[in-house]
């Protein structure tokens, strides 16, 4: 398995990058969150994706995805074009799956502010098995059917490959203690826990086999 997570906080709104591919169920996985700030989650959640010839862009019924290493370490790119669900009530997609279809878009550049920091995961030499996480901004626009906002904002992203699954992360800009706010998200094989306030925004996966199964 190798995936990538980046968390971003804007004054539009929260943004979730998740994409994943598990050559054990020969197929990839994608999820985008926007949440923005004064209004209802928008979420796209497609757990069985074809696994790519193009390692990194996904295509399936109602989704494109594209993210692009521009640099290593310094600079991803993000497309997106989909149709996604928006969401009142924060339970409704592991419940029922139900939402109103919307569609959701972005053009989207990470770039990094501070050295990668890798993470412990097991004893296994990095070719076969790692993880590291680094801070950085996320710019551009976000694409719905008004048209284009722009949006930036503090952001952290994640790799991994070979290991364990990331159990947890988050990212923080501000005071926290706010009001918060909380979305349950569908995954291939398990549930993702989305929590928010205005300054924070984090992700806690809760494993079918049960919480804490997995941590990075």
């Amino acid at each position: 398995m190798e995936a990538h997570l980046v968390l971003a906080i804007t004054p539009q709104a929260s943004i979730l990058v998740l994409a994943s591919i598990q050559p054990g169920r020969r197929r990839a996985e994608q999820v985008a969150l926007v949440w923005p700030t004064d209004a209802h989650p928008i979420v796209m959640s497609e757990p069985n994706i074809p696994i790519p010839a193009q390692r990194w862009e996904f295509r399936t019924d109602g989704l494109w995805a594209e993210q692009v290493c521009e640099k290593p370490h310094d600079h991803w790119s993000y497309g997106l074009e989909a149709f996604a669900l928006e969401v009142d009530d924060p339970t409704e997609l592991t419940r029922t799956g139900f939402g109103r279809r919307v569609p959701l878009g972005w053009e989207l550049d990470f770039e990094a502010t501070t050295p990668s920091r890798w993470l412990l995961t097991d004893a296994a030499p990095l070719e076969h098995s790692g993880a590291y996480t680094q801070r950085g901004t996320l710019h551009g626009l976000l694409l719905d059917a008004h048209g284009k906002t722009p949006a930036e904002g503090a952001a952290q992203r994640w790799h991994w490959w070979g290991t364990k699954p990331l159990a947890a992360a988050g990212i923080t800009i501000g005071t926290v203690g706010e009001p918060m706010e909380q979305l349950h998200v569908p995954l291939a094989r398990a549930t993702a826990s989305v929590q928010r306030t205005p300054s924070t925004l984090s992700m806690e996966v809760v494993d079918v086999l049960g919480p804490g199964e997995h941590t990075v």
